[in-house]
């Protein structure tokens, strides 16, 4: 009776091992059949591309060089002051600073304290690049009166034109225009220019404004697209059709 019970019990246990055993090697094969979801080349060259290329239909970014150096607009709501070099000196530091900021009335007195309205950092921006980049109309008329170059270009070859596509900032853009900035520069890195940026960013507004001022719809950037090919990509068939209708410039 003893060894039949012992018996017993030893084929229960080797059941039980099994079982378990069968149960590891199901998990095992089911994990493995789901394959990691790892973006694609592709998928992160939109990210890049297309918010600078990028921005979603839904929200378009304010902050985009985590993705890709060429679009870098900064944020008014946040406030956030760009990475100004400690080198420079105190009074052009301080004019950047307002200018970034759109505070006019510091702006004013930095210039007045001989602030040049022309000085160049290391990235190569000027206090009106910066002024443009955040929408700051009054400071971008201000420093352009005082001599700065309307058309002056970062290192990422960006523009002020090019900074102020956000439709909030067209009052900026509008400004820009007026005073001849150039429609058909391009950007450094991926050789973008304003009007693919105004698609990008559905600024109807702007896009016709830019076409009046005889900016090119068929201009290709360095990975094929035109503006059109970004409206499209983000959803705006408005600008899809005005850009389409709209003859190449002589």
């Amino acid at each position: 009776m003893f060894c039949y019970d012992s018996a017993m019990k030893i084929q229960l246990a080797l059941v039980f091992l099994l079982v378990l055993v069968m149960s590891a090697s199901s998990q095992a094969q089911t994990s493995n059949s789901q394959e990691p979801s790892n973006a694609s080349d592709d998928s992160i060259t939109e990210k890049a591309a297309d918010m600078v290329e990028a921005p979603s239909s839904s929200q378009a970014p304010d902050r985009i060089d985590a993705y890709d150096p060429d679009w870098r607009p900064n944020t008014v709501e946040t406030k956030d002051l760009p990475r100004i070099p400690d080198d420079m000196e105190p009074r052009e530091k301080a004019l950047f600073q307002a200018a970034f900021s759109g505070n006019l009335s510091e702006v004013q007195i930095q210039v007045s304290k001989g602030a040049s309205v022309t000085f160049v950092d290391s990235q190569k921006r000027t206090a009106l690049i910066l002024a443009a980049s955040n929408g700051h109309t009054d400071v971008v008329e201000y420093l352009y009166e005082k001599g700065a170059d309307i058309n002056a270009v970062d290192k990422n070859g960006l523009t002020p034109l090019m900074y102020s596509a956000k439709p909030s900032y067209i009052e900026t853009a509008v400004f820009l225009l007026k005073s001849d900035a150039k429609v058909n520069e391009k950007s450094k890195k991926k050789g973008m220019t304003a009007l693919m940026f105004a698609s990008i960013w559905g600024n109807k507004k702007l896009v016709q404004m830019l076409l009046d001022k005889g900016a090119n719809p068929n201009i290709f950037d360095r990975t094929g697209k035109t503006a059109a090919m970004y409206a499209q990509k983000r959803g705006n068939s408005d600008i899809v059709k005005m850009l389409s209708e709209s003859p190449a410039p002589k």
